[in-house]
């Protein structure tokens, strides 16, 4: 009991620069995982787009004078050519997507249906199961998440809002689990568009190869901001006739501008990490340094009272250890409050950051420790 008062004393009487230390290693800990997370992201997304097809093929996003309000003759002929493209042997890969509220799990999720071209060109990473039949129908992948409530093979039923303002009931088959990122194909965006635009972590998707409702009928989806298009060479006659319409972009220009985007963030992020991580060897080792350094003769009163060195050393490290506990308290409360401003935080992250940090103060404490191996307790307690 009598050590913990001393704990807390000493504490106590260093509390502003024990604040600085854990504010400053707060802040090295947030940078460090936004980083990985960058890393984490551009190797992921590499790693999807090695396994699907993407060779001759665009993004087609409308353009923003095309309105199915107010330019509806023009919506009508670009819709005309897309369907002429596909009498000429092209593929046209759409992705519908509907926002809706799921009775049995309680909760909003988003449902997207994949049509043919999609399943069979864009192969998402899986945990668990098979990838969709692009023949088949009321077959779903479900988001990593949900593998705690349901098996690959069950049947679960699912209400939801057609684009036809209808409610459909249907059962559905679980084909397969997403992997743990829970990456989708979504096509939401237009213009200047990357690969981190068109695939995209969906924490609460449900993907379907289409759905028949408990009637026989055809469910149909609202539609989305462009479309995938194979065997449309951006030169050619097709594309440029596209191009009245919206943006044709070659998904090897989108893999480059993701490249480029990702290397510019990565670049920033790492700079603004190499000065934390310069404030931290010099601010946390200075400040670790100076604390003990300056409590050399109240070492040495307590080496009087009968205290070893290393229940000295013991007690030191434990009021450093405070501190790392009230970062990771901190992260904690971040991670649950606001889990956007983590997003790679995990026990690996966790124990790589605070490992660097323990390494830090166990640097900065190492040249103490050997000095005070030099003084007797004398030389000590006269300072």
């Amino acid at each position: 009991m009598g050590r913990l008062r001393l704990l807390c004393a000493i504490l106590w009487n260093e509390k502003w620069m024990r604040l600085y230390m854990v504010a400053l290693t707060l802040l090295l800990v947030v940078c460090a995982d936004i980083s990985i997370s960058l890393l984490k992201e551009e190797y992921e997304l590499e790693q999807i787009g090695e396994v699907c097809d993407f060779s001759d093929t665009a993004y087609f996003s409308w353009g923003g004078t095309v309105s199915p309000l107010t330019q509806v003759e023009e919506r009508r002929e670009c819709n005309a050519l897309l369907d002429e493209l596909e009498q000429n042997g092209a593929g046209v890969g759409e992705i519908a997507c509907v926002n809706t509220y799921w009775d049995e799990a309680r909760q909003n999720v988003m449902l997207f249906r994949y049509d043919e071209q999609i399943i069979s060109h864009v192969k998402l990473p899986l945990s668990e199961g098979s990838w969709l039949d692009a023949d088949g129908t009321n077959e779903v992948v479900l988001a990593y998440p949900y593998r705690w409530r349901y098996r690959v093979g069950d049947e679960i039923p699912f209400a939801f809002g057609g684009s036809d303002g209808k409610t459909h009931n249907a059962r559905l088959r679980v084909a397969g689990f997403l992997a743990k990122e829970c990456y989708v194909m979504y096509f939401n965006s237009s213009g200047y568009v990357d690969v981190g635009d068109l695939i995209r972590p969906v924490q609460d998707a449900v993907i379907t190869n289409g759905i028949c409702d408990d009637t026989g009928r055809s469910c149909t989806f609202s539609g989305s901001a462009g479309c995938m298009l194979y065997g449309v060479p951006e030169d050619s006659e097709p594309a440029r006739q596209l191009s009245r319409f919206g943006a044709l972009t070659g998904m090897d220009e989108v893999a480059r501008r993701y490249v480029k985007n990702a290397d510019g963030r990565l670049r920033e992020q790492l700079l603004l990490e190499a000065v934390l991580v310069l404030l931290a060897v010099t601010g946390l080792g200075s400040a670790n340094f100076v604390s003990m350094y300056t409590r050399r003769r109240e070492y040495g009163i307590y080496f009087l009272c009968g205290a070893t060195g290393k229940q000295v050393i013991a007690m030191t490290s434990l009021a450093n250890g405070l501190v790392v506990g009230a970062v990771l308290a901190a992260v904690d409360v971040i991670f649950l409050l606001r889990p956007s401003l983590l997003p790679g935080f995990g026990l690996p992250h966790v124990l790589v950051t605070f490992g660097l940090f323990a390494v830090l103060l166990f640097a900065t404490s190492l040249p103490f420790y050997l000095m005070m191996q030099r003084e007797s307790i004398a030389d000590l307690t006269r300072r």
